[in-house]
């Protein structure tokens, strides 16, 4: 051991110290020198500078514009840090900027392995689908660099922020509480970031008082970083100095003491940054000041109080009391959660900047009831509940009742509408006074009775606008009516639906009545299938909606202008407009349009984007919204259909089949025209199950649902008719299936703008069809009609694109298996590139594109494609499901070409067996007994004859199985000449 005295250190034992090459022993008499010595931290916070790692070793190259890294090509550098440089760079395949992080060497140590490790962190955080959380795309290794390719925001981090401009307080809180709704996200994935500092967190735009976007960056790279290196997980020596980054995975000023002692972690490291981050924020310096971790755990242990004011302002007491909690030295009386965490700094809604994402998916109903408590008086009048009580009873009489039906009946087949809408006001007025009654006069609380005083602005407002519009059309009452929200709610744990539905005032409220009429009729276009109609009527009513001057309007001409997009015209377009929607809504505490908004958006971003993750967040928002209103049947019905379809489509089959078992009959009690949908998509659950034959029948049954609802004509129908077309076609019954898949592209046609994906889909699943029957020309129209469509629609690099790509490759394998092989690994590209490599619908396409491979002679490729994807395939969709089978037989069609006929043999029982026990035409039965049959023909000659036999007889009067069966009966044949 080299001996440091109370003399200064030479540069060169600094060095080493930086370094990291002295042992435990001599690092600690460095450090109690440093703890001492401002000269000595001076030059080694000089060292680390210069040298830009924490051991000394050079950083990562600068490149120049121009240069590429993988696929990226670079356009400047943005900035550079401990951990890496980043670059802007253009992304040629995507045709999109994206920021690029190149690790430093010294970090990256074995590149490979880092790489890997990276991947690994980057798939799990790619299921935090959150506005405040930046998006990973790639991570990749060339020549020993590694890099992360991310989501580009043009702006600056927290600190750059804080400094642009004078800050205040509430300012600082607003902007950091959105960052730590990232963080509420990530944990709510499994993900912990373990090094939240400023530096980790962006804003833009930079100079911006409220930002228009807060992300939290660099999840997982410490983690990984950590993991790659020697030096590892931990620091128990107690004296690194706090000028290197990575060490115990993380910043050290900002560590929690359980991770400066190289303990377990939990989510509260992230609040104990958290709060060390707001402190430095508000008050320009971190609560622990230390230059060695020994020093900083000693600090922590001491503690810190937070003072009542700042350079930025006075501080609230409730942001000073959360942070002492944040900060804690013991884990335990920290926050649990970072959720909690946040709630605790008091309603953002009291602060400019409210974070959207936050109050509509974190804190929920507590935001908006804080909100209430603060605007209004903490003392209530003692006979406010009778008062409202008597008011509610005067709003609706049977003589009020009798008047508005006779103003409204003009037509005698109406009447069913009217009496509906009527009694629809009259268990409104009803609920209200019993919820003015003894659970009032109990608990006469100020959110109580803001809420009740909403729902009598409804009620009187409908009234009103019922009376002074006599012959109003019958679906405009029906929608008045729905207005008046259930009072009964206004009891119930976390409702704040404190926000009536009309304007209080009576002129601005006849504005909104006028333009709700004119939307009502808009919506009955958009329900016939008459989109351009609906587009046009919808945008004349923008200055209606403009001069009402009524916030929550706007959301609802939003959501209306969206929801035509969405269904029948450019799927884009709608989605953009329904993100609006929902923003302004949630602005305003509009939560009827807030919960159907996001609700709309589940659905766009699962099927229209082929983004199931990102659906799932926006349910979450929905759910939040849902919440806040206390769960009324027709929007728990629309979210939990629009869940559960999403659970579907992200392999998640028990949980989306019990959201829409759970959708069902609420649906049937409070929203009948969502009966059929929700039946579709339980008939979505059974078709991936594998449960063709019920499938259908559920299809069916969705189709006359469907008719009943008037509904015959609209969007839905196609949709029904192709999934049908699909199992139809599974169970071999082509001629129907043809039919369905004819029916619907033709109603797809009709009535669905160029740019709108269904169109597309609807060639697909009829090119499918046509495969299955033979007819491989009428085929090739359909899907180059398909691709043609989604090129327009969703570009050639979407997964929908791929899929048609696959679904070519099929058609022309007997023709072309060379091409098919090219179209069949693009397709799968394509789909790895926008699902990742490890989702079942990559496994399916790579188990797909064998049958292409193979027709061209690849066999070892195939055979490792299938052998990658069976496993994966038995995960997600249950080792008896047809797919999983088939698979199997494909890898023994690959074994068998190799001349390994007893794994062969192996593959194919397998095959027929899984297969035997699924619902799918029995032509696939036929294949796996065809190729046991030539698998086994040379040792059980008489079992192979037997199992051939059975496949021909299986294959015959199919023309989609004729190929199949002449190699059958040649076979046959030739060991009869024998």
């Amino acid at each position: 051991m080299r001996a440091v005295t109370a003399a200064c250190p030479s540069d060169a034992e600094l060095a080493a110290h930086v370094g990291g090459t002295y042992d435990a022993s001599e690092a600690e008499a460095v450090g109690v020198h440093l703890d001492g010595c401002a000269d000595c931290r001076a030059t080694v916070v000089a060292l680390v500078r210069a040298r830009g790692t924490v051991d000394g070793a050079p950083a990562a190259p600068t490149l120049g514009p121009g240069a590429t890294l993988g696929r990226y090509r670079l356009t400047r550098m943005i900035g550079a840090g401990a951990m890496g440089v980043v670059y802007a760079a253009h992304d040629p395949a995507l045709d999109r900027a994206v920021a690029v992080k190149l690790m430093r060497a010294a970090t990256a140590g074995d590149a490979r392995a880092l790489a890997e490790r990276m991947v690994r962190e980057s798939r799990l955080l790619a299921r935090v689908s959150d506005p405040a959380v930046i998006a990973i795309h790639d991570v990749g290794e060339v020549d020993g660099q590694v890099y992360l390719a991310m989501e580009l925001i043009e702006g600056s981090t927290l600190a750059g922020w804080s400094r642009a401009r004078p800050r205040t307080v509430d300012e600082v809180v607003a902007v950091l509480v959105r960052a730590g709704a990232g963080l509420v996200a990530a944990h709510a994935a499994g993900v912990i970031h373990r090094d939240f500092k400023p530096e980790n967190v962006l804003v833009a735009p930079s100079d911006a008082a409220r930002p228009t976007r807060v992300a939290v960056t660099d999840f997982g790279v410490a983690r990984a970083a950590a993991g790659a290196e020697a030096r590892g997980a931990g620091n128990t020596g107690g004296d690194v100095e706090l000028t290197a980054t990575g060490v115990a995975i993380g910043t050290p000023a900002y560590m929690a003491p359980e991770q400066l002692d190289g303990g377990e972690v939990d989510a509260r490291v992230d609040v104990f940054a958290f709060g060390v981050t707001l402190w430095e924020a508000i008050y320009g310096a971190r609560p622990f000041i230390a230059t060695t971790v020994r020093g900083l755990r000693a600090a922590i242990a001491r503690g810190a109080t937070p003072a009542g004011s700042s350079s930025r302002g006075r501080v609230p007491r409730s942001v000073r009391a959360a942070l002492a909690r944040m900060i804690a030295d013991d884990r335990d009386a920290r926050p649990s959660t970072m959720a909690a965490a946040l709630a605790a700094l008091g309603p953002p809604s009291a602060r400019p900047g409210r974070a959207l994402v936050l109050g509509a998916a974190v804190l929920g109903a507590g935001v908006v009831a804080g909100a209430v408590l603060i605007a209004r008086p903490s003392s209530v009048p003692p006979d406010a509940c009778t008062a409202g009580a008597r008011t509610a009873a005067a709003a609706w009489t049977p003589a009020r009742a009798a008047v508005l039906r006779s103003q409204l009946l003009t037509d005698p087949a109406s009447a069913s509408i009217i009496d509906r809408a009527l009694a629809t006001v009259r268990a409104r007025a009803s609920g209200l006074e019993a919820a003015y009654g003894e659970r009032c006069r109990a608990a006469p609380t100020a959110p109580v009775l803001a809420c009740l005083d909403a729902r009598q602005v409804e009620l009187a407002a409908v009234v009103d606008e019922l009376t002074a519009r006599p012959g109003l059309a019958p679906d405009a009452a029906e929608a008045f009516a729905f207005t008046i929200a259930d009072a009964a709610s206004c009891h119930a744990a976390g409702v704040s639906t404190f926000e009536p539905r009309w304007p209080r005032d009576p002129a601005q409220r006849r504005a909104v009545a006028d333009v709700r009429i004119a939307a009502v009729a808009a919506e009955g276009l958009r329900d016939d299938a008459r989109f351009d109609e609906a587009r046009r009527a919808v945008d004349a009513l923008a200055t209606s909606v403009a001069a009402a001057g009524w916030a929550p309007l706007e959301a609802e001409h939003l959501y209306l202008r969206g929801g035509i997009e969405i269904i029948g015209g450019v799927a884009a377009t709608g989605r953009e407009l329904m993100q609006q929607a929902a923003a302004t809504a949630e602005r305003v505490h509009a939560d009827y349009i807030a919960a159907s908004a996001w609700a709309q958006l589940v659905q766009s971003a699962t099927w229209d984007q082929r983004d199931p993750a990102r659906g799932l967040e926006y349910a979450r928002y929905a759910d939040a919204a849902s919440a806040r209103l206390g769960r009324p049947a027709a929007v728990e019905a629309h979210l939990r259909y629009s869940r559960g379809t999403t659970r579907i489509a992200a392999a998640d089959h028990a949980g989306g089949e019990a959201d829409l078992r759970a959708a069902l009959p609420l649906a049937e009690r409070a929203a009948p025209e969502l009966v059929p949908a929700i039946i579709q998509g339980l008939g979505l659950a059974l078709e991936e199950r594998g449960e063709y034959a019920d499938a259908i029948d559920a299809y069916r049954r969705a189709l006359a649902a469907l008719v009943a609802a008037g509904g015959a004509g609209r969007p839905e129908e196609a949709l029904f008719r192709a999934r049908l077309a699909i199992c139809l076609n599974h169970v071999g019954d082509t001629d129907a299936a043809i039919d369905e898949g004819r029916r619907a592209t033709a109603l797809a046609d009709r009535i669905l703008d160029e740019r709108h994906p269904d169109r597309a889909i609807a060639h697909v699943h009829l090119a499918e069809v046509l495969h299955a029957r033979g007819d491989d020309d009428a085929a090739l129209i359909e899907i180059h009609l398909a691709q043609d469509l989604l090129r327009a629609a969703t570009g050639p690099r979407s997964d929908l694109y791929g899929n048609a790509l696959g679904t070519e490759a099929a058609i022309v394998t007997a023709r072309d298996p060379q091409r098919a092989a090219t179209l069949a690994e693009q397709a799968c590209e394509l789909q790895a590139f926008n699902v990742g490599d490890d989702a079942p619908t990559v496994a399916a396409c790579w188990s797909d594109a064998a049958v292409a491979l193979l027709a061209a002679g690849r066999v070892r490729d195939a055979e490792r494609r299938l052998i990658t994807a069976l496993p994966m395939l038995e995960r997600a969709l249950g080792p008896d499901h047809a797919l999983v089978a088939n698979t199997y037989i494909s890898l023994g069609d690959a074994r068998l070409q190799r001349g390994d006929e007893a794994a062969a043999a192996r593959a194919f029982e397998e095959g027929r067996a899984r297969m035997s026990r699924s619902t799918i035409d029995d032509g696939y039965l036929a294949s796996a007994e065809y190729g046991l049959a030539l698998a086994i023909a040379g040792r059980e000659p008489t079992r192979a004859h037997e199992l051939m036999t059975q496949a021909a007889a299986r294959w015959r009067g199919d023309p989609g199985w004729q190929a199949q069966l002449d190699d059958a009966e040649a076979w046959l044949r030739a060991r009869t000449r024998r």
